[in-house]
């Protein structure tokens, strides 16, 4: 994808929103440092993964703290 869609579509604005829910400062650089997958099979595994830890989070009820780098 191109750098001026991805400006167009605010991108860097979702990527700050989301490393702002980080609990670390590695975390919140991985957040920024995302960029979309572009094969159709890699996007598929990544929500299957998603889907996996959202089931994972509400059955354990499990929260993640702050911790040093």
């Amino acid at each position: 994808m191109e750098s001026r869609t991805l400006h167009l579509l605010e991108f860097p604005k979702v990527l700050k929103e989301l490393s702002g829910l980080a609990v670390s400062e590695p975390g919140a650089e991985a957040c920024l440092a995302l960029r979309p997958l572009s094969d159709t099979d890699a996007v598929r595994h990544q929500l299957e993964l998603l889907d996996q830890a959202l089931r994972w989070l509400r059955e354990s009820e499990f929260k993640l703290h702050a911790f040093p780098d």
